[in-house]
């Protein structure tokens, strides 16, 4: 998934949107329509209109939480949108809304635990290796969940796709 972007900015081959030059076929998330009914990821066309992705043109695709990884732009660069609209939707109909996949747990408290890790006197000694495996326990973990799982159930739907193109 490449940048957030609303249609109204135009989405063709060969546009410049959010720093990024468009390619035919590139999926792009559309998350700010002033019709949030028409949000959604889309490909870039050759030309004219932009369509919605086969995986993500029908009411049953938008299942309440599934996450989109934005890789690129200059806006929403490594970011992670989440789809918030819980129940029932009718396509083109219900709004359909992406919030932001807050991550800054870890690093508030791999931060917050910093000044222990620093500390120099005798009764901190006993703290700072817990302070320290915690600290970047978490970081790990946070980097582990922002980026690896992501990516992994990115090649897992291409797969997917692949092999239900493959069986039609």
């Amino acid at each position: 998934m490449w940048t957030a972007i609303t249609l109204a900015t135009g989405l063709e081959n060969g546009d410049t949107i959010d720093g990024e030059t468009l390619v035919t076929g590139e999926r792009w998330l559309v998350k700010d329509q002033a019709a949030p009914a028409e949000n959604g990821i889309y490909v870039v066309p050759a030309s004219g209109a932009p369509t919605r992705a086969t995986d993500n043109d029908t009411a049953a695709d938008f299942e309440y939480g599934f996450v989109v990884a934005v890789i690129v732009g200059t806006a929403g660069a490594n970011s992670l949108w989440q789809f918030t609209k819980a129940g029932t939707i009718t396509l083109e109909t219900t709004d359909i809304d992406f919030s932001a996949v807050a991550a800054s747990v870890g690093a508030t408290t791999f931060l917050g635990l910093t000044p222990i890790m620093l500390e120099r006197s005798l009764q901190a000694q006993f703290l700072i290796p817990m302070a320290i495996s915690l600290a970047f326990g978490v970081a790990f973990a946070t980097l582990i969940t922002l980026f690896l799982v992501p990516s992994l159930y990115m090649i897992l739907e291409d797969i997917k796709h692949r092999v239900l193109t493959w069986v039609k």
